[in-house]
């Protein structure tokens, strides 16, 4: 086994899908400044409110997409972990930006197995200051020697990932269909601290060459998710994309994240059930959510290319 660890990295989850723990959880969330820019007094209280008005649904929704009472993160990152370190001949451990499982508590595993060198890669293609650039701050707070370890930031146009998602979206046949692109959506002030808005646009870009022969010219589209409080965000909405899209007589829908790694409450309950809702009250007959890369075949080929590349 090599000397060598790759550290995927997820947001995490909280420890129990109960609304205590996903209270704490999404309160230490909303306490990260890349969260929420607000000064230290304010976004305290914020984060308790917000964290409070929200933990029962939260709760909810991590406990209705769980399986056999599982959590649904948990187990595609032990079948991740297990097929990736076959693959690579050395440890894989994930770690979490928050919650239990952190990047710190990590690396002290790690450090008390013996591994010296630390590649990680947080699980987000598309490199943005509220997640990226947190994730780096806490990578460099608790590794300070800077040799040690390798970040791989962005993987936003990898060929292997943009092939992958063109792949999932091309399970069957999709002449009559619409595509429909979806990131998470930012505040704007975040954009100039991170390249994101560019990233996500390089990835759709590049799942439209790879589907320009199998969609219907004009029936790949672009939107965001998961506007959270008020401000100026990144649009338009996927809700308000959908709606206009059955209005103008589209049928048939399919939803893509690329964004996302595994699939999730925002991919699962806000795109699977809350959006589909939309698209079919509104007219539309047929809507489809494209799986997440999740622990495929794909998923795993994609992190040993980064995780090779970055070790060389």
């Amino acid at each position: 086994m090599s000397d060598c660890a790759l550290i995927p990295v997820t947001l995490g989850e909280p420890d129990a899908h109960d609304a205590p723990a996903a209270r704490a959880f999404l309160r230490e969330f909303l306490s990260d400044p890349r969260v929420l820019s607000a000064p230290w007094p304010i976004r305290k209280i914020l984060a308790h409110k917000i964290a409070a008005a929200r933990a029962q649904n939260f709760a909810d929704m991590l406990e209705s997409i769980s399986a056999d009472g599982r959590s649904r993160l948990s187990c595609y990152e032990e079948s991740v972990a297990r097929k990736l370190s076959r693959r690579i001949g050395a440890r894989v451990m994930f770690a979490h930006r928050y919650g239990k499982g952190n990047i710190a508590q990590t690396l002290g595993k790690a450090r008390a197995w013996g591994i010296k060198k630390y590649i990680f890669i947080p699980l987000f293609a598309q490199c943005s200051s509220s997640v990226t650039l947190s994730i780096k701050r806490e990578i460099s707070l608790a590794e300070r020697k800077a040799e040690r370890l390798k970040i791989v930031d962005s993987y936003c146009d990898e060929p292997l990932y943009i092939k992958a998602l063109a792949d999932s979206a091309l399970q069957k046949p999709r002449e009559d269909w619409a595509l429909l692109c979806c990131f998470h959506s930012v505040p704007l002030s975040h954009l100039p601290e991170a390249p994101y808005e560019t990233h996500c646009q390089k990835t759709f870009a590049g799942l439209k060459r790879a589907l320009r022969y199998r969609f219907a010219e004009g029936k790949i589209f672009l939107a965001w998710q998961s506007k959270m409080g008020r401000g100026n965000w990144l649009e338009p909405s996927a809700e308000d994309t959908a709606l206009k899209l059955a209005q103008a007589g589209v049928k048939k829908l399919a939803v893509i994240s690329p964004g996302f790694a595994f699939d999730c409450t925002e991919t699962l309950c806000e795109l699977g059930r809350d959006l589909r809702k939309t698209f079919l009250a509104a007219g539309g007959e047929n809507f489809e959510l494209i799986s997440c890369l999740n622990d495929s075949e794909a998923q795993i080929s994609i992190l040993e290319t980064l995780f090779k590349r970055a070790n060389k």
